[in-house]
């Protein structure tokens, strides 16, 4: 293979080291279009410029590298940690990555306020707050947020609220409002900003909703169960009662929720299905031994990879958070001698579940401290099967998806064969227009459309040379006559199935005469145009008159009116409509080049949207010249004087 700027790659080949690390390969415009992780960065880097490449993805690759840089780490887990945040800060062209990563939502609690609430935020800032998510399913998140409000009423509202505020300062109505709103009054809100509850008794609040969402809810049951058991004492009746109805909804919420481990420890299950180039893997959280919700993530550039590498890059992106936050916890130990700390952020599962071994496995396993498993049989191996049937619903829900997709445009086209009696389905259509001012600047538009969508590649403009007044009919024989000639002798061009005139009756006939004149063989002409020839023998040709949308055929005196809320309706005028948009707006440029460059520049006094309007309404410079004063000056902004001095200036030879 010849590679970009071979020279500085060879040079730079000879220097690399034989250690750990991560390499980033550039393009000539130095943008990184792929990141890479090697125990061994001289082996590896090498590995793509010497000896043969096999798949087609990283000969793709290849072609396109200009150039290439490299970080050396101190060992291969740090490459993989470093890997991860490379890709998601460069997202490369080449590289496996989680489609919409960024953009799933989490749940954000900002802990750095005295009163914090709950928000739904597609990004992780490093502002001390707490996330937890992501979530692929948004309905789920939101239910989620919906159950907390009723079972933990908290502030939901942006004020911001401070310490001083709370009954911690003996003073709770410093900087107080004077009234609750409306949600302090119906139960759906503390009322921190009115002094109710302190700043200590908010944060145990919050304490509980991270318990409900992290799917603590045998925790937080029995916390409501000691509350209530208190309120019943004191005789608090009707608090006991409110805590008795959340008890149970949670209660009536966790029997729906099969319970597979005793030993209530939180588990991640992972499985993926792949059928030709869809891949999806899904991820089955499991949270006290119970399955809590499902999370199913699809990837870009991934057509070409095995499951087990796709497996490796899901691993290292979505847990890439966890694992740098448990890195940083048993730095801080060690570093402080601490074994009590609790973890800075996100934690791992008890254990990780897996459909069967990624790429880099071993390495994987030491960077995970050991989470990673593959099951082979039992109630394990039962949950992976589990897993991997809902990667295989998430697949066919996206083929059948794309299957609508086409049927919505099949079916507009197999109703207009149906309405039209046509031969075969129309599945290219050609519309044909012309756009012209009273003869003046004549220009016509060929728009293709295949399938019921554009084909903009194959838009044409067509400069009506043969006629100088307005003849439509002219128009469109010269605009069919140079098209046909035009596929006649590209071989790039397809044989459209239907062509549609934009016209009555007159305009079809004159089309249908040039069609018949194309389809006539003899040997003059070579092989391909032969060819061509027979295969436009089977193109069919209506007009479609705007007045009242009907449609004209050959050999039918009478027109058909196809339904109005019928879809081949719709389509044919859609494709007549951007027919007509695509001549207009190229008339407008020539007409408006033409203003711009006419006599009408010599005379002074005459700006440039004024000589458009002359234009306009009389078509030419010549017709102009022949008008009288009284005519001019019918024209919006054309006085008596004007007039008489455009008529002098263009009377002069």
């Amino acid at each position: 293979m010849v590679l970009n700027n071979s020279n500085n790659i060879k040079y730079k080949l000879s220097l690399l080291p034989e250690e750990p690390g991560v390499y980033l390969m550039l393009d000539k415009d130095k943008v990184v279009i792929y990141v890479g992780k090697a125990l061994n960065l001289k082996n590896r880097i090498k590995s793509y410029f010497v000896g043969s490449i096999t798949d087609n993805k990283t000969f793709h690759l290849v072609s396109h590298i200009c150039d290439f840089e490299y970080i050396i780490t101190n060992s291969e887990q740090e490459a993989f940690l470093l890997e991860s945040n490379l890709i998601k800060t460069y997202q490369p062209k080449y590289n496996i990555i989680m489609k919409d990563d960024k953009k799933y939502p989490y749940i954000k609690i900002n802990t750095s306020t005295d009163f914090p609430t709950l928000e739904v935020s597609r990004e992780i800032v490093k502002d001390g707050s707490q996330y937890y998510g992501p979530y692929t399913d948004a309905r789920h998140m939101r239910k989620l947020i919906k159950d907390v409000e009723w079972i933990l009423p908290h502030k939901t509202c942006k004020r911001v609220i401070f310490d001083d505020r709370s009954l911690e300062n003996n003073n709770p109505k410093k900087n107080t409002t004077k009234k609750s709103c409306l949600n302090h009054q119906i139960g759906k809100c503390p009322g921190p900003c009115i002094g109710k509850i302190s700043k200590n008794e908010y944060s145990k609040l919050i304490a509980k909703i991270v318990k409900y969402i992290k799917g603590k809810d045998d925790e937080l049951l029995n916390e409501f169960k000691t509350e209530m058991n208190i309120c019943a004492e004191n005789l608090e009746f009707e608090k006991a009662a409110i805590l008795r109805d959340k008890i149970n909804y949670i209660e009536n919420l966790s029997k729906k929720q099969h319970v597979y481990f005793n030993d209530f420890q939180d588990r991640d299950v992972i499985a993926y299905y792949k059928e030709e180039k869809y891949i999806a893997v899904t991820l089955l959280k499991m949270i006290n031994g119970k399955i809590s919700r499902k999370e199913v993530f699809s990837f870009k550039n991934s057509t070409d990879e095995s499951p087990e590498t796709v497996l490796r890059a899901f691993l290292l992106q979505y847990y890439a958070d966890f694992i740098e936050s448990f890195n940083e916890t048993e730095q801080y130990k060690h570093q402080y001698h601490d074994e009590n700390v609790t973890k800075c952020g996100k934690e791992l599962p008890f254990q990780i579940l897996l459909q069967s071994q990624p790429n880099d496995f071993e390495s994987l396993n030491i960077l995970f401290k050991k989470k990673l498993i593959i099951p082979s049989r039992g109630e394990y191996k039962q949950l992976i099967e589990i897993c991997r049937k809902n990667a295989f619903d998430y697949i066919e829900s996206v083929k059948l998806s794309k299957i609508r997709k086409s049927t919505r445009t099949i079916i507009p086209i197999q109703q207009l064969k149906e309405y039209l009696g046509l031969k075969k389905m129309p599945r290219k259509i050609v519309c044909i227009d012309v756009s012209t001012i009273q003869g003046s600047e004549t220009v016509s538009s060929v728009v293709c459309f295949e399938n019921g969508k554009p084909l903009k590649k194959q838009y044409r403009h067509f400069i009506i040379k043969s006629i100088e007044k307005q003849d439509d009919f002219a128009s469109i024989a010269e605009t069919m006559d140079r098209f046909l000639t035009k596929i006649l002798n590209d071989e790039n061009w397809d044989i459209p199935d239907l062509i549609i005139i934009d016209g009555g009756k007159g305009q079809l006939s004159s089309a249908h005469k040039i069609l018949l004149k194309h389809q006539t063989t003899d040997d003059s002409h070579s092989s391909t145009i032969l060819q061509n020839k027979i295969k436009i023998q089977s193109i069919e040709i209506v007009s479609l008159a705007k007045r009242i949308e009907e449609v004209f055929i050959l050999g039918q005196s009478e027109s058909i009116v196809i339904p109005k809320s019928s879809f081949a309706l719709k389509l044919i005028t859609k494709i007549r409509d951007e027919a007509h948009r695509f001549a207009i707006t190229h008339h407008r440029k020539r007409y408006s080049n033409r203003v711009l460059n006419s006599k009408l520049d010599e005379i002074k006094g005459l700006g440039k949207n004024m000589k458009f309007m002359l234009l306009k309404e009389l078509g030419s410079v010549e017709n102009i010249r022949k008008a009288d004063k009284h005519s001019l000056m019918k024209i919006k902004g054309i006085g008596e004087h004007l007039a008489e001095k455009i008529l002098r200036e263009l009377t002069i030879d």
